[in-house]
């Protein structure tokens, strides 16, 4: 059985190589191309095996755009990495006050 959850050690010494890379590595490579990427390639795809085989309107309408929608899904994925990245900056701090950037 795989191992779901960190010990606080292995947390805290995880967060810390993760940090030192930095906000901006983090939220694009955690957010904007793992899930953000990931998701929209995902929901092209099952968008493109549903229209084969149910008959979907289209319209040309900006929403409609597939690179529109693919913008969407990244933004919303670099939106998800700074939440996980502030929630974790959140938790080693309680964990490690004295490490507070001043």
């Amino acid at each position: 059985m795989a191992k779901i959850k960190m010990t606080e050690e292995e947390f805290i010494n995880s967060w810390e190589l993760t940090r030192k890379n930095g906000f901006l590595k983090f939220i694009t490579l955690q957010g904007g191309l793992s899930w953000g990427l990931f998701s929209g390639i995902i929901y092209m795809a099952l968008m493109l095996i549903f229209g084969l085989f149910m008959d979907i309107p289209t319209d040309d309408s900006i929403v409609s755009n597939k690179g529109f929608q693919m913008f969407l899904f990244l933004m919303f994925g670099v939106f998800l990495g700074m939440i996980m990245w502030f929630r974790n900056e959140k938790k080693y701090l309680k964990r490690k006050p004295y490490n507070k950037k001043r």
